[in-house]
This record gives structure tokens, C-alpha cells and sequence, in this order.
């Protein structure tokens, strides 16, 4: 799983949908992962699969204006698949994205060994700051729903985090 403890996770605030039908209003306005709301500041995340880091990027989102830091694995049990991790804030105020990139003790190229912490979330907005966290096939195919990929426990562990605050929702609609 991305988190370390699910006692400090309060959401999962949206869920994977390119269906067109996602469970929240407007229910055209797709999503590619899954956004983590922590219950504090400064929660840790941690990897998911052992894996090579392949980017650390901060840019301000192209939707929001707010910067974020996107940190991208690739997973070398599977060559076609990667992990990406946006961490965000939710500030437009660049000092706040250089703070989250301070946050994040991985750098390109380095390996990784799933459970090994990736990052820590700063939430400069606590009503908004979330981690989202997708899976994404190399190639053009890009982010996908990840069920068919997790373990029965990390399956498990996801959907009662989901359905703590939305109990008719699934993984990916």
C-alpha cells in the first residue's frame, strides 16, 4: 500500500474513473488514481513496489495553479508497469512546493524496496492536501485501474479505506 498507517489516512476522496460515470459531482469529471487525505500534517508514504525512481518533478498543476510533487517509480517485478505519487499541498506559492520537494528523500535513480519511505505530505491546505497515487503501463496505453494488480491484502486494505466515507463506491468506476 502507499501509506504507511492506515491510522493516519482520514480518505480516499476520489477514486480511479475514466467510465465517464465517477461517483461524485460532475460525474464526467474523470480521474486517474486515487487521492489520500491524511489526518495530519507531515504523514509518511512509502513505496509500493521495489522499483528504480524515475522522475522527481515539481510544477505548478495545469488545472489548479497549485504546485505539486510528482514523484514516478518503475517497478522492476514488472517491466510494463510504474507508480506515480503527486504529492500535493495545495498552495500556488512556490517556497510551499520547494518545502514539499525538501519532504522527499528519494532522487532519480535511486532503488527502492517496496515499504521504503518515498515522502511525506506537507499539508499547507488541510482541507485539500491529499497524495494522489496511480498506476500507469508504460507506453501509450498511460495511467490504468490498478485492482487487478494488488495483492488480496492491498486490495482489501484500499476498499475499507474508500468505503470508511463512500460505502458504495469501488476501486475504479
Amino acid at each position: 500500500v502507499p501509506f504507511v498507517d492506515r491510522n493516519q489516512i482520514a480518505n480516499i476522496s476520489r477514486v480511479f474513473c475514466q467510465s465517464g460515470h465517477c461517483p461524485w459531482p460532475p460525474g464526467d469529471a474523470l480521474h486517474d488514481g486515487f487521492d489520500f487525505t491524511p489526518t495530519e500534517d507531515l504523514v509518511p508514504f512509502q513505496a509500493s513496489c521495489d522499483g528504480t525512481v524515475a522522475a522527481v518533478e515539481l510544477f505548478p498543476n495545469r488545472i489548479t495553479g497549485n504546485y505539486q510533487v510528482n514523484v514516478m517509480f518503475e517497478c522492476d517485478a514488472d517491466n510494463n508497469h510504474g507508480l506515480v505519487y503527486a504529492f500535493e499541498p495545495i498552495s500556488k506559492d512556490v517556497n510551499v512546493g520547494n518545502q514539499q520537494v525538501a519532504l522527499i528523500p528519494v532522487q532519480v535513480g535511486d532503488s527502492v524496496k517496496a515499504g521504503e519511505l518515498i515522502g511525506r505530505l506537507l499539508r499547507h491546505d488541510p482541507s485539500g492536501a491529499h497524495v494522489h497515487y496511480g498506476v500507469y503501463m508504460r507506453g501509450p496505453i498511460g495511467q490504468i485501474c490498478p485492482d487487478h494488480l494488488f495483492s488480496s491484502s492491498v486490495h482489501s486494505q484500499v476498499l475499507d479505506v474508500v468505503r470508511a466515507d463512500h460505502p458504495d463506491w469501488n476501486l475504479c468506476h
